[in-house]
């Protein structure tokens, strides 16, 4: 679902930027504007729009962390780690060393 509306933004001002390049092309051929004028004018909208997207990554990411917290989601690092100290005692469990024995045996 979150997908889907970050997505839908993307489409969104994806077909805006369009748009606005459209109708500033049509202003510089109308001579309503200079090519200068509808240079600046674009580049204002596209540094808007990226600073209005950093503050949405910044705001999607900080309730991605809550949500990671409150419902208690182990992160990657988490995992990592995890998996680092089982690989680096497994060979200490009585029973996985006969399976590791058994494997080796049959790979050979």
């Amino acid at each position: 679902m979150i997908k889907n509306a970050i997505y839908s933004g993307i489409g969104v001002a994806s077909l805006t930027t369009n748009k606005i390049k459209e109708l500033v092309e049509d202003l510089i051929q109308n001579e309503q504007l200079t090519k200068e004028e509808g240079k600046r004018l674009v580049d204002e909208f596209l540094q808007n729009a990226e600073t209005r997207r950093l503050a949405f990554q910044n705001q999607l990411n900080g309730f991605i962390d809550d949500m990671q917290t409150k419902i208690q989601i182990p992160g990657r690092e988490q995992i990592e780690g995890w998996v680092a100290n089982i690989s680096k005692n497994i060979e200490n469990v009585p029973f996985l060393q006969d399976v590791i024995k058994r494997d080796n045996v049959s790979q050979n």
